[in-house]
């Protein structure tokens, strides 16, 4: 049976050709020693000391890893079949003597066989922390085997989410989606009742380990925390052999439904959906509601750019935007009610202001990337380039018009430090006490202060970023990976300068404070965090001023008016 050939060997020596495949080795593997040489030990302390030095370095080291994977398996794989939509070859290929077995497979082990040759080089680094001791090389062989698996369920659902969906762009959000949902579905789950909630020794209930390649990771770490008598991980192969398994299926679904991916994809596309909400909105809606929905979009006015991302992309087409964040705003009160119990632990506030910022951040930065990217692929930013339309407009429009689309995505932080300050004032304080006590009661005034000027700033920041990355890189998917790899090199800044400066999900996590701290070193701790936010809020601000005037030196070169 052929699993791939000839498709193999091209894509293969496709990313072996190709210059971006080293430097990208190059950042990985400098990233990886920059995040672990200052944890290593410099001398002193027992041998005891250095071997917990040597098990901190590689449990952070295995994690960095596991994360990197979570981000570049989909993006390997989201393009493998509607970069050949884009080019129409794709009937083409199916029709040759290759088959949609070797079509898929191809594809899918060349691309794979990449994240799986930038794990081995990250082996010496692990490797000479067995001279520090705390770990073993059984221990090594089980997180890379934990790490292959996910690279290779995450690479299998990004080909089957090409497969399926017209365009890379939603194919790779899709990717992130169900893999986060994977990896963090122990979390998630274990509120509603799926899983066992303990305290103490076996705190974790051990089926989360066989749920989540994360918490399998930690289950390797610390076995004690799933199964109290065990010193060593004994069933860690679970996880990987289910990812496996699903990966296989997913792959080989992508195979069944390859022949059918046109007409699948027609029918799955974001703007008919959009479109049909909207006709059915219509026909539910009184007379002249409906005749206002059915009515024609408005021509351009005012600044064209902010009309064409508000009114012609398919986030703006959806012309009553609001119903796509109701829908957010039920699922986000869900959330709470889900998890009522929650509602009391700091630790669970904490988290879910990181998540959401770092959701907003990532989420602008995206969209800006492939907001320009997409309009050169489509061949409209040449037409653009014969417009008098100059950079000031141009980015002005775009940023308005972005902020205009995930608006409410912006208030989510906003919302969630509201709901938590009126929960800890109904069930610990009266309402008006928590109210008035500003800085002192559930919430500390640099968290809410950073929320309402921090967060907006963050989002302007990064899509300036996005909207420079995609006018750089020629396509979709070298501005989407390239913009990932801006948002995660600033992530990585606090852990080197000791300051969260880009890092708004480190500083939403610190900010939010316990209920009433009362403590001196407590309000101290509070107010330095303020002092970091706003050096935070300054160095967003100088980054966007830097970065448009990158934009604005090139702008025509870009667009392509120097040619």
């Amino acid at each position: 049976m052929n699993f791939g050939g000839a498709i193999f060997h091209r894509e293969a020596l496709v990313h072996v050709r190709h210059p971006r495949t080293y430097v990208f080795q190059t950042v990985f593997l400098a990233g990886l020693v920059l995040l672990l040489v200052p944890l290593w030990p410099t001398g002193g302390g027992g041998g005891a000391q250095v071997a917990d030095k040597g098990r901190t370095i590689f449990e952070y080291g295995t994690l960095f890893e596991m994360i990197l994977i979570a981000l570049i398996a989909p993006a390997l794989t989201a393009n493998a079949i509607t970069s050949e939509k884009d080019k129409n070859t794709l009937d083409i290929l199916v029709l040759t003597n290759a088959g949609p077995l070797s079509i898929i497979f191809g594809k899918l082990l060349a691309r794979i066989a990449t994240l799986g040759f930038l794990l081995f080089l990250s082996l010496p680094v692990i490797f000479a922390l067995l001279t520090l001791g705390g770990i073993d090389v059984k221990s090594i062989g089980a997180a890379y085997a934990i790490l292959l698996s996910t690279a290779w369920l995450g690479g299998s659902l990004g080909i089957l989410l090409s497969t399926i969906l017209r365009k890379t762009t939603i194919a790779l959000i899709g990717g992130y989606a169900f893999l986060t949902f994977y990896l963090a579905s122990p979390a998630i789950l274990t509120p509603l009742g799926f899983f066992a909630q303990t305290r103490g020794a076996g705190s974790y209930d051990a089926r989360t380990a066989y749920a989540s390649p994360f918490f399998d990771i930690l289950y390797l770490f610390s076995p004690s925390s799933f199964v109290a008598r065990e010193s060593f991980a004994q069933h860690w192969w679970i996880n990987p052999l289910i990812s496996l398994g699903a990966g296989g299926v997913l792959a080989l679904l992508s195979v069944v439904l390859l022949a059918r991916a046109r007409h699948i994809d027609r029918a799955l596309g974001l703007r008919q959906m959009l479109e049909g909400v909207d006709k059915l909105a219509a026909g539910l809606m009184p007379g002249k509601t409906a005749r206002k929905l059915a009515a024609e979009r408005p021509g351009p006015v005012g600044n064209p750019i902010y009309w064409k991302e508000t009114t012609v992309n398919t986030l703006g087409r959806f012309r009553h935007w609001w119903r796509m964040n109701l829908l957010i705003a039920v699922l986000l009160g869900a959330s709470f009610f889900t998890f009522q119990s929650e509602l009391g632990n700091i630790e669970f506030h904490k988290y879910v202001g990181g998540t959401l910022s770092g959701l907003l951040v990532i989420t602008a930065t995206m969209i800006a990337a492939t907001s320009v990217s997409k309009e050169r692929e489509d061949r409209t930013l040449f037409v653009l380039a014969t417009t008098p339309v100059e950079c000031a407009v141009y980015v002005k429009g775009k940023a308005l018009g972005i902020l205009r689309n995930i608006s409410f995505l912006m208030l989510l932080p906003f919302i969630h430090v509201l709901i938590f300050i009126l929960w800890d004032g109904v069930v610990r304080t009266n309402p008006l006490q928590a109210a008035m006590a500003f800085g002192n009661g559930p919430i500390s005034a640099p968290s809410l202060l950073f929320v309402i000027i921090g967060v907006p700033v963050a989002a302007i920041s990064a899509i300036v970023q996005g909207m420079f990355v995609s006018l750089v890189f020629p396509t979709t998917l070298r501005a989407l990976m390239a913009a990932i790899g801006v948002v995660a090199v600033e992530a990585l800044l606090p852990f080197c300068c000791c300051l969260p400066t880009f890092n708004p999900v480190l500083l939403l996590y610190f900010g939010i404070q316990p209920a009433n701290p009362g403590v001196a070193a407590s309000q101290f701790a509070s107010w330095a965090l303020l002092g970091s936010a706003v050096f935070s809020l300054f160095a967003h601000i100088g980054l966007t001023c830097v970065v448009y005037s990158l934009i604005r030196s090139g702008f025509d070169r870009y667009l392509g008016r120097a040619g």
